[in-house]
C-alpha cells in the first residue's frame, strides 16, 4: 500500500518472511526449507512477494525452544543458494546468527550482513573485515531479554568482548542507523530501532564504541 500510494507513510525496506531450516530458529513465523532446491524456492517466493531484502537464519536463537544457540543451522551450500537467488535480482541478503561456525558459513556463502554475530574468534573477525560483510551487534536484544527475566548464559559479556575487539578493525557496523543500508529485519528494526534506539548509544559506549560510531554506519 505504501508503494502504490494507497496510504502515505515512510519508505520501508522489508525482508518479508524469513527462511529457516525445518525446526530452525523462529520456525513458528518463518518459511521452513531444507536443501539447496527448497531454499532456492523459498527465496524466490520472498522475491515474488516483494521483499526488498532476504532474511535467513544461520544458527539457533535464544527465544526458540529446543534450538541450540551455539549450533549452526543452514549449511554453507544452502546459504550460498540463498545468496545467489537474492544477488541475481539485485537484492541483499542478511542473516540471524549467534554461532561461530554459522557466521563463517554465512561469510563464505557470500551473505551481505550478519545480525548478532555473538561468538567471534580471530578468524571470523578477519573474514568479516576482508569480505566487507556488514555486522549488526544488536546489543539491545540482549538487554531486552535480560530485563524481561529470561536466561541468556554469559552472552552479554561475550558480545561486548567480541564486538569491542572487532571494532578495532574499523569495519562496517550498523547500530541504530541500521536502515541506512539493508539490515532492515525483525531483529534490527524491532530491537535496535523501535524499542531501545536511544539506549543503544549508551550501551555502545560501555564497550568503548564512541558516540559517533553508535549513530552511523562505519564505511
Amino acid at each position: 500500500y505504501l508503494r502504490d500510494g494507497s496510504i502515505e507513510g515512510p519508505e520501508m525496506i522489508t525482508s518479508g518472511i524469513p527462511v529457516t531450516m525445518t525446526g530452525g530458529h523462529a520456525h513458528m513465523i518463518a518459511r521452513e526449507a531444507d536443501g539447496i532446491d527448497e531454499v532456492t524456492k523459498a527465496v524466490r517466493e520472498q522475491i515474488k512477494n516483494g521483499s526488498d531484502i532476504i532474511k535467513v537464519f544461520s544458527s539457533g536463537g535464544v527465544c526458540t525452544p529446543g534450538c541450540d544457540v551455539n549450533a549452526y543451522q543452514f549449511n554453507e551450500e544452502e546459504l550460498r543458494a540463498a545468496a545467489v537467488e537474492a544477488h541475481k535480482v539485485g537484492k541483499k541478503i542478511t542473516t540471524h546468527c549467534h554461532a561461530l561456525e554459522g557466521t563463517k558459513n554465512s561469510i563464505r556463502a557470500g551473505l551481505d550482513c550478519i545480525e548478532h554475530a555473538t561468538i567471534l574468534d580471530d578468524e571470523a573477525i578477519d573474514m568479516i573485515v576482508e569480505s566487507g560483510t556488514y555486522l549488526v551487534p544488536t546489543f539491545s536484544a540482549v538487554y531486552y531479554i535480560l530485563e524481561n527475566g529470561e536466561k541468556i548464559v554469559k552472552y552479554l559479556e561475550v558480545r561486548f568482548h567480541t564486538i569491542k575487539y572487532a571494532d578495532e578493525y574499523y569495519h562496517k557496523f550498523i547500530l541504530i542507523h541500521s536502515l541506512c543500508k539493508y539490515a532492515a529485519s525483525l531483529d534490527t528494526v524491532y530491537y535496535d530501532l523501535i524499542i531501545y534506539h536511544t539506549k543503544l548509544i549508551g550501551w555502545s559506549n560501555e564497550v568503548d564504541l564512541n558516540s559517533v560510531s553508535s549513530i552511523k554506519t562505519k564505511e
